[in-house]
């Protein structure tokens, strides 16, 4: 989904980085609220937010690098 949304973005705009940037962060903060709320424990809710927070941090500098 992350993909097919920078190449649309591409595709529709010349600010395509920017608008992939800020969607992901969007979608990345609302990810979050899922751990925290589906964890057992504490530590399992820290365990959870610190994967989507390294999943999502490599996913957005890998995908804003990539441009036409």
């Amino acid at each position: 989904a992350g993909w097919a949304t920078r190449a649309l973005a591409d595709r529709l705009t010349s600010r395509s980085r920017l608008i992939w940037t800020v969607v992901a962060a969007i979608v990345l903060a609302a990810s979050l609220g899922m751990p925290a709320t589906a964890a057992t424990t504490t530590a399992t809710a820290v365990t959870l937010t610190l994967m989507h927070l390294a999943v999502g941090a490599i996913l957005i500098a890998g995908l804003s690098r990539s441009s036409r």
